[in-house]
């Protein structure tokens, strides 16, 4: 690790407020990385002195989507957190079909999440 020793007036305010200006032309290329705003933590004793650590970097991670039922016009699918139920109806349909067809998928969808969560309590 490379460090660049950098001298200059630091300002602390009394709500805690921290400034540092190394007298410098803004034009020069002083510091080649870590150039921005970091979160981390800023650690100041009586003395002044000063401490910065940096936050690791956030790794974030997209939730995982698994199939768990797919059917005619039916598909289920599990994320880390919630079940995702996408049903689609004909619109020609009668009122009467369409409410029988609605009935017979969410039972196949409870069933299906019902077996889905028992596999993971299995796997915990």
């Amino acid at each position: 690790m490379t460090e660049n020793r950098i001298e200059g007036v630091a300002v602390f305010g009394k709500d805690g407020g921290f400034y540092f200006d190394s007298g410098l032309p803004s034009a020069e290329p002083v510091l080649e990385s870590g150039v921005g705003s970091s979160r981390g933590t800023l650690t100041v004793e009586q003395n002044a002195c000063v401490t910065f650590v940096p936050e690791p970097p956030r790794m974030i991670t997209p939730p995982s989507v698994d199939d768990v039922l797919r059917d005619n016009n039916l598909t289920v699918k599990r994320t880390t957190r919630h079940f995702i139920v996408t049903m689609k109806f004909p619109i020609i349909e009668s009122e009467e079909l369409t409410t029988q067809s609605h009935k017979s998928m969410w039972s196949k969808t409870k069933k299906a999440m019902t077996e889905a969560r028992e596999k993971i309590k299995e796997e915990f």
